[in-house]
């Protein structure tokens, strides 16, 4: 698979797949219920300034790939100042 992707291989990877069939961790399993996987804890998470600072860094992506549109944008950015 790594070659496949064109990226070396490195043995902390190999060592933590290996650790991962001994003892699992929460890397395992999923973090939350798949039941809830469409809704973000973005509002909940992130403070003021980091979710103006997210909108800055992802704003133009989530509009391209049609989760935001500019207009919700620049809502999102006014309701946040």
């Amino acid at each position: 698979m790594f070659s496949a992707l064109g990226i070396p291989f490195h043995p902390d990877v190999e060592a933590f797949c290996l650790d991962q069939r001994r003892e699992r961790t929460p890397f395992s399993h999923p973090s939350r219920s798949l039941d809830d996987v469409l809704q973000s804890d973005w509002s909940v998470v992130l403070n003021g300034p980091e979710k103006r600072r997210s909108l800055d860094l992802l704003g133009g992506l989530l509009v391209e790939l049609g989760y935001e549109s500019r207009e919700s944008l620049d809502r999102a950015s006014w309701a946040l100042a």
